[in-house]
Formats: structure tokens, C-alpha cells, sequence
């Protein structure tokens, strides 16, 4: 198979090309071929990247959910990403300052309650003291009715 081609030149004659189609064609053929496998890798690195930068920012984000969620139960012994200087880093910052906060909430809170008991362990203290002098006094009132 062959393919034809012609011009008409200013002076009326005709230029005529003739070729195999594969002649022709070779050039277009390779250059498709080219672009399909470029337009592949793109795509291929287009997902590495994508997913890399995805664990970039998926992974921080977890361990400060799994953070918020222990804080949440009253466990602040967590770990928490690095404070870079990116978004995630100040949210890493901002983090760990909230549980700090939170964790000096609960002491004082829990030093707070432990005061509370102690105050009312010495109260319990002086109510059992007062009410055994209580009955002393009336078993001393009952001897000296009994005596009179």
C-alpha cells in the first residue's frame, strides 16, 4: 500500500509525493507511541507523589487524633509528630500545649480532691470524737441519776 500526495506549483505543474503508508505514518506512530508512554509515567509519578504527600499529612494528623482521643480518657502520656514549621507541626505545637494545660487542669484538680478528703477525713475524726463524748456524757449522766 502506498499513499499519495500532490501540489499544484505557481507555473501549473503538479508536485506529486508517493511513499508506503509506513514511511509516512513511522514518524506519527512513534510519536503516539512516545506520548502514551510519557503520558504513563506522568501518571505514575503523579500517584507516587500524591501518595507520599498523603502519608506526609495523614500519618501526623492520626497521631494527633489518637493523641486527643487518650487526653480524652485522661491519658496524657502521648506522642505527638514533630513541631516542624508547616501547618501540621503548628497543630503538633498547639497540641501539645492543650494537653499540657489540660494536664495541669487535672492535677490541680486531683490535688484539689485530696485536700477535700483530707478535710473531711479530720472532720469525720472530730464528729466520732464528739459523738463518743457524747455517750460518755450520757452514761456519766445516767451513773449520777442512778446514784441520787
Amino acid at each position: 500500500d502506498r499513499a499519495m500526495a500532490f501540489v499544484t506549483l505557481r507555473n501549473g505543474m503538479k508536485l506529486v509525493l508517493c511513499d508506503d503508508y509506513a514511511n509516512i505514518y513511522n514518524e506519527r506512530d512513534n510519536a503516539v507511541v512516545l506520548m502514551i508512554i510519557l503520558s504513563v509515567l506522568i501518571t505514575m509519578l503523579i500517584a507516587i507523589v500524591s501518595v507520599v504527600m498523603v502519608n506526609r499529612i495523614t500519618d501526623p494528623l492520626r497521631k494527633i487524633t489518637e493523641a486527643a482521643r487518650a487526653v480524652s480518657e485522661n491519658n496524657f502520656d502521648v506522642d505527638l509528630p514533630p513541631e516542624n514549621d508547616d501547618e501540621i507541626g503548628e497543630l503538633s505545637k498547639m497540641t501539645r500545649l492543650a494537653i499540657e494545660n489540660a494536664r495541669a487542669r487535672a492535677e490541680k484538680a486531683e490535688s484539689k480532691v485530696r485536700e477535700q478528703e483530707r478535710k473531711i477525713e479530720k472532720s469525720a475524726k472530730v464528729l466520732k470524737q464528739q459523738g463518743d463524748d457524747l455517750v460518755a456524757i450520757h452514761h456519766i449522766d445516767l451513773i449520777v441519776e442512778i446514784h441520787r
